[in-house]
């Protein structure tokens, strides 16, 4: 089945509107044929870390997430 763009309308009485519909992550599938939401639930930056700087005093942090858990360490 071909995918295709559609744009749903509704007849107010007066007008045509336009309606957008929420879509669920579970829905939208990617190139790679892995859904939205199953590339949120494995993070693809799981264990990489990441620094942060809290700009009110200076205090530097390192964070990441693994298996779906934050961590925060603060390193100076």
């Amino acid at each position: 089945m071909p995918a295709k763009n559609v744009l749903q309308k509704y007849w107010n009485g007066t007008d045509w509107v336009e309606l957008h519909p929420v879509t669920k992550a579970s829905n939208v599938i990617m190139s790679d044929h892995i859904s939205v939401q199953d590339k949120l639930d494995t993070h693809l930056a799981d264990g990489v870390q990441h620094k942060i700087v809290d700009s009110s005093n200076g205090s530097k942090y390192m964070w990441k997430i693994e298996n779906g858990q934050l961590f925060i360490e603060e390193v100076g």
